[in-house]
């Protein structure tokens, strides 16, 4: 591996996303004398995270973002709803 910035940028501090950033490069290079740089990375990324994986961590992210937005709209309609 010889440079780092891209795959910690596009993790944004999130290990589990660096993980599985590391894992599409690394199984996508196929190579294994292949140098890891920022411009592969981004290559790499750009061509495979805008797929939908439902099993794979975006799933997750997406089904947690919106049970947070639930939550708050049936917490907004409580507090309504105590107010009549």
């Amino acid at each position: 591996m010889k440079e780092v910035e891209a795959l910690l940028r596009l993790s944004g501090g999130d290990a589990r996303k660096l993980l599985n950033l590391f894992e599409l490069v690394v199984t996508t290079i196929n190579k294994p004398e292949t140098e890891i740089t920022d411009d592969v990375v981004l290559k790499i990324a750009q061509q495979k995270i805008a797929f939908y994986d439902k099993t794979g961590e975006q799933h997750y992210d997406i089904i947690s973002a919106f049970i947070k937005v639930c939550e708050a709209a049936i917490l907004t309609l409580l507090c309504i709803g105590l107010r009549v």
